[in-house]
């Protein structure tokens, strides 16, 4: 009986039991795991703090953080709002909200940010207002912008249209007017505040001009040598010295040193006068308004000289009698042009700084400001292979005449006006602390160098053997030009005669015979492998800047190193 009422227990107990729902209990897992960009090849992850609830990642610069799509993973469970893979503007902090299967919830903020872009480029740069419109040309490796405009243009009032890279800015702004009569500096700054500099030189075509009447010439029927006192052009016999005829310049002081082209003597003062060689008389001249030191450099049938005060680089064709091209070196233009390789190479004068210019179009290349000193006037560059040598007041250097990039220095020299001079890949130069140098071209490492007595203005000349110069102790001094032995010195005048006369004056060497002009401003012939005079031109001048140069009697001609001209 016991056992019966024990199984009805159990049974009603059951029954029960049946009658009731089982309750589970519900999860409050309510978590972002993992926050994504899946959009960006690597994806990226941003990072998670689960104690401050706060997401945070950094994406490219380029990227549109105004529409991002995310992917989001939760806990088990677990609802987030807005729901993953949606677009979302991030410009500002986002709300996540997880709700967990129990109803709780928990809110996550979300902070996207860009990295500053490093980009900081001039990528177009344009003049608007011609028709058609002009679009300067960008070199991206030297960042300067070049443009030629019409010679009719007024540069000191254009307005120019930039673009540039996103998210920089650019000083002077686009749009603005700016005056370009000199090259224009624009600063490109990078959102992520790096900058860098753009150089802008506007050039103008050359004017229609009427073509320049220049007779031809003729060559002199025996050596010649002309030499250049005061204001006055004397044609010499190169044997004897005897005076054949002479060339009054109006009483204007000849700074330059001439060439000879078409059988007429090319002469540059106020403008360029082209002297008959043979008889003296002119045969044609370029005027300009102001005088130059520049001395005429003559390549291809072009003329290429500076116009000294007024600034200007010129290119004048000699077969057309136009003028091809006129740039500015915005300072003056008074040193001598050195032609090379398709480029016009020129030391500006108080802006030291050394220019490389297009010999086609006047475009500017590049321009170096690393010249130390004011650029003399009479300073001439010199070339071997693709460098371009030359001297400021207390530097040496050699560049590449595609970049202007530094490839070599010498720093020995204690400041120099003199013209280095290259032969056999050996530059010859000297300098105000009385040393004269020959260094290796193609490192600028020093071969020589000899201690005279003077300060060394002149310029080398190399003939044979020999490599000569002329001191202000009114001495020419010829040098063995490997060993760097001295051969032989000859006094011609006096450091006294400094106080009646100034010369500047560099030699020249003919069929074995130097011609200089001395301290007291007389010409001189001496042999060359000796120093004995061979006879003087008793001519006196108050002023004498400009060198020798020959004739000879089937029209070659011969250069001092300082000339700008190859021989």
């Amino acid at each position: 009986m016991y056992k019966n009422y024990t199984l009805l227990i159990f049974v009603l107990v059951i029954i029960c039991s049946c009658g009731e729902e089982l309750v589970v209990k519900k999860s409050s897992a309510k978590a972002i795991v993992k926050f994504s960009f899946s959009q960006f090849n690597p994806i990226i992850e941003a990072t998670i703090d689960e104690t401050t609830k706060r997401i945070t990642t950094t994406l490219p610069s380029t990227a549109d953080i105004t529409k991002l799509s995310p992917t989001i993973i939760v806990s088990p469970g677990s609802k987030v709002s807005p729901v993953s893979d949606k677009e979302q503007d991030f410009s500002k902090e986002v709300a996540y909200t997880v709700t967990a299967e129990d109803g709780t919830e928990v809110t996550y903020k979300v902070t996207v940010r860009r990295e500053r872009s490093g980009a900081k480029d001039i990528l177009a740069f344009s003049f608007t207002d011609f028709s058609p419109i002009i679009v300067a040309k960008i070199d991206p490796t030297t960042k300067a912008i070049t443009a030629t405009l019409p010679s009719t243009a007024d540069l000191t009032k254009l307005k120019p249209t930039i673009s540039i890279s996103d998210k920089a800015f650019v000083t002077p702004v686009s749009g603005n007017v700016i005056d370009f009569s000199k090259p224009v500096n624009f600063m490109v700054t990078a959102e992520d505040g790096s900058s860098q500099s753009y150089v802008v030189t506007l050039v103008k075509e050359a004017p229609p001009v009427q073509a320049v009447t220049i007779k031809s010439g003729n060559n002199p029927s025996t050596n010649v040598v002309y030499v250049i006192g005061s204001s006055t052009l004397y044609a010499l016999n190169a044997s004897t010295g005897k005076e054949i005829w002479n060339y009054d310049n109006d009483g204007r002081i000849l700074f330059a040193n001439s060439t000879i082209y078409d059988g007429n003597i090319v002469l540059v003062s106020k403008g360029v006068k082209f002297i008959n060689a043979s008889t003296g008389v002119l045969n044609g001249e370029i005027q300009e308004t102001s005088h130059s030191y520049s001395s005429p450099v003559i390549v291809n049938n072009v003329l290429y000289y500076g116009t000294g005060e007024s600034g200007l680089l010129k290119a004048f064709d000699l077969k057309t009698k136009k003028e091809k091209w006129a740039t500015s070196v915005v300072y003056w233009a008074d040193a001598s042009p050195t032609v090379y390789k398709g480029n016009v190479f020129i030391a500006v004068k108080n802006g030291s700084c050394f220019n490389a210019y297009d010999a086609e179009t006047g475009v500017l290349k590049w321009k170096t400001n690393t010249i130390n000193g004011n650029m003399s006037g009479f300073i001439n560059a010199c070339t071997f292979e693709n460098l371009v040598i030359t001297s400021g007041s207390y530097s040496f250097k050699a560049f590449d005449i595609n970049t202007g990039a530094i490839k070599w220095k010498f720093g020995e020299c204690n400041g120099t006006t003199s013209s280095p001079t290259e032969s056999e890949g050996i530059i010859y130069f000297g300098d105000d602390n009385s040393n004269f140098y020959a260094l290796d071209a193609t490192n600028g490492s020093l071969k020589w160098k000899y201690k005279t007595g003077a300060i060394l203005d002149s310029s080398p000349i190399v003939d044979q053997d020999f490599v000569y110069i002329y001191g202000k102790d009114s001495f020419v001094y010829a040098f063995n030009k490997k060993t760097g032995e001295l051969q032989w010195k000859y006094q011609i005048g006096s450091p006294s005669d400094y106080s009646y006369a100034y010369v500047e004056s560099s030699p020249v060497v003919f069929e074995g015979v130097l011609y200089i002009i001395g301290r007291g401003s007389k010409t001189y012939a001496l042999n060359a492998k000796t120093g004995e005079k061979i006879w003087e031109f008793n001519k006196t001048f108050y002023q004498t800047f400009a060198s020798p140069f020959i004739i000879d009697k089937n029209g070659k001609v011969y250069h001092s190193g300082v000339s700008g001209m190859t021989n």
